[in-house]
């Protein structure tokens, strides 16, 4: 669950963070947000105060290109 502090809860699982369906608290992150450099947001995110969903590899899955529905 979400403490107080965090400012977002992101899934993961054995493998890998899925940082664009993580649950988050707009404000707080934002702010966080205003020096961010590029770096990859499961980089990012990890840095912040935050909790991890972990869930079974199979029900999410990393597509970045047609080919990773394969």
């Amino acid at each position: 669950s979400l403490s107080e502090n965090d400012v977002l809860a992101m899934p993961a699982d054995p493998e890998r963070a899925h940082p664009l369906l993580s649950l988050i608290r707009p404000t707080e992150l934002l702010k966080l947000l205003e020096d961010w450099k590029g770096t990859p947001l499961h980089q990012t995110f990890a840095n912040y105060p935050h909790t991890l969903l972990m869930i079974d590899s199979a029900t999410l899955r990393n597509v970045n290109q047609p080919s990773d529905l394969d």
